[in-house]
């Protein structure tokens, strides 16, 4: 009995294991897909308060014909490039689709009993956060987006034994990458 719990123990580390490399990656792909969705925020959102600013300034016709003739020209340009943006895909590609990741990336691992969800972080611990990681190496495993394992198939002792594994290991590396 005793060999026969060693191997149970074994496999149960080795699935966990696993569980960590695909928690890993997923959190990863997270992340990538957050920083590309607020590059791009950022960028629409420059690109409209340039179309804005001169196309009002071009509304309100200055005594410089030059000055007018300036902002026409980049208020055209913005707009095309606006346009561009959004009809070639690239709105899609780098804004829609990284605010669905959890959603469509769930559905995609529903058929191992398990959910990436996001983790809630306050402002303040945030700021802290961001302070910690200019100063330091970035904290891995600890941020961002978790793998639960669903309730109605995995026991309590199960998912308990999932958390304490993972908070283990990311304390572990923690430590070690100091």
């Amino acid at each position: 009995k005793e060999s026969e719990k060693e191997g149970d123990a074994s496999a149960t580390a080795q699935i966990f294991k696993n569980m960590l490399i695909l928690e890993e990656s997923l959190r990863q792909q997270y992340m990538q897909q957050q920083s590309l969705r607020l590059k791009y925020s950022i960028f629409l959102v420059v690109m409209v308060i340039i179309f804005s600013y001169s196309t009002y300034v071009s509304l309100f016709h200055s005594i410089y014909v030059l000055t007018n003739i300036v902002h026409q020209v980049i208020s055209i340009i913005m707009l095309m490039t606006l346009l561009l943006f959004y009809l070639t895909g690239e709105y899609t590609r780098t804004i829609s689709i990284p605010r669905k990741f959890l959603v469509t990336t769930n559905k995609g691992i529903r058929q191992l009993n398990v959910r990436l969800v996001k983790v809630k972080v306050p402002l303040k611990e945030r700021i802290i956060g961001f302070i910690h990681l200019q100063l330091h190496n970035h904290r891995q495993g600890v941020d961002h987006a978790r793998l639960v394992l669903n309730p109605r198939v995995f026991s309590t002792a199960t998912r308990e034994q999932w958390e304490l594994y993972r908070n283990q290991f990311w304390g572990l590396e923690s430590v070690r990458s100091r």
